[in-house]
C-alpha cells in the first residue's frame, strides 16, 4: 500500500468519527438534561427524524422480554407509528427479523418480490398504509438486542451506501443515549424501563388488536419537524 493510499484511508477513518461525533452530539443535545421522563422518547424521535432527513418518518421501539415483545418507545407521525403495530400484531417484518438477527433487515420495495414473499401480510397492510420501502436497525451490541430504528419511505427504492452509513451511526447513538439515559435515571430501571412499565400496563387494560386505541405505540404528535 502506498503513502497515497495509507493517507487516504486515515482521513476516511477521521471523517467517519467526525460523523460519529456529531451524531451523538446532537443526539445527546436534543436529548438534553433535566427533562421529564415522560418527554424523552419523543425528543429522542425528533433528533433522529432531523438526521436522517432521507427517510419519510421512522420509530424508535424497545425489546421487553425477548424479541416477540416489543414496546414502541415514539414514533414521528401515524404511518410510522401503525407500521410498528402492523409488525407486533402479525409477529412478521423487518423489525422483528433486525431484533432477532441483530442486524440491519431492508425492505426496499414492500410491493414486489422479495419483500412481498418474505413478509406476504406485512407487506400488504405496510404499502396499503403508505409505505413504498421499510428499514431496519437494530440496537444494542453483538451480545444483546436492546431494540430497534425503524425507517420508512413513501416511496420503493433502497438508501444509497452513504445514507447507510449514517443511518447505522444514527442507531449507535441511539443506543449509547438510551444506555447513559438508564444510568442516570434516579428511578429504579432507568427511563427506559420507566416508559417500558408503564406502556405495558396500559397494554394490558385490554386485548391488543390491531386499530385498538390501547394496542397502539406511543407516539410523538405528528410528524416531527425537519431542519
Amino acid at each position: 500500500m502506498s503513502v497515497a493510499d495509507r493517507q487516504d484511508g486515515g482521513d476516511a477513518e477521521d471523517g467517519a468519527e467526525a460523523e460519529r461525533a456529531r451524531i451523538a452530539h446532537e443526539l445527546i443535545a436534543g436529548v438534553r438534561g433535566g427533562m421529564p421522563a415522560s418527554a424523552v422518547p419523543d425528543a429522542l424521535c425528533r433528533t433522529c427524524v432531523s438526521l436522517l432527513p432521507v427517510a419519510s418518518g421512522l420509530s424508535v421501539s424497545v425489546m421487553a422480554g425477548g424479541v416477540d415483545l416489543g414496546v414502541v418507545l415514539c414514533t414521528s407521525d401515524g404511518v410510522a407509528a401503525r407500521l410498528a403495530e402492523i409488525q407486533y400484531t402479525l409477529g412478521e417484518g423487518p423489525c422483528r427479523e433486525a431484533a432477532r438477527l441483530r442486524a440491519p433487515v431492508f425492505a426496499t420495495d414492500l410491493t414486489r418480490a422479495p419483500d412481498t414473499r418474505r413478509w406476504p401480510l406485512f407487506s400488504t397492510q405496510a404499502a396499503r398504509t403508505g409505505a413504498g420501502a421499510a428499514f431496519s436497525l437494530p440496537l444494542g451490541n453483538a451480545g444483546s438486542a436492546l431494540g430497534t430504528l425503524d425507517l420508512y419511505r413513501d416511496a420503493p427504492g433502497p438508501l444509497s451506501g452513504a445514507h447507510v452509513r449514517t443511518a447505522l451511526l444514527v442507531a449507535d447513538a441511539v443506543t449509547s443515549a438510551v444506555i447513559a439515559l438508564d444510568r442516570a435515571s434516579p428511578g429504579p430501571g432507568g427511563v427506559v424501563a420507566a416508559y417500558v412499565h408503564e406502556r405495558r400496563l396500559r397494554l394490558t387494560r385490554c386485548r391488543p388488536r390491531p386499530g385498538h386505541p390501547c394496542s397502539g405505540p406511543g407516539r410523538s404528535g405528528g410528524r416531527a419537524p425537519r431542519r
